[in-house]
């Protein structure tokens, strides 16, 4: 069964652990790892603290580093 691109997208970060930027619809900018997620929600930790962010109020997701998504 294939998945959806955010899945993958956000499958692939949480399980290399990649560090990432996201940026809010309200411009706000949120760094670190991505530990969680499901469909309406994402943890993100930093520094030791962990952040629950809504994925309606997310606009970009930035990877540090580039990744290889598998859509199979």
């Amino acid at each position: 069964m294939s998945q959806n691109v955010q899945d993958a997208f956000l499958a692939e970060l949480k399980n290399k652990e990649v560090s990432v930027t996201v940026f809010l619809v309200n411009g706000v900018k949120l760094q670190g790892i991505i530990t969680w997620f499901d469909d309406n929600t994402l943890l993100l930790r930093r520094d030791g603290f962990t952040q629950l962010i809504y994925k309606h109020s997310v606009s970009t997701v930035m990877p540090a580093t580039p990744v290889d998504i598998n859509l199979g």
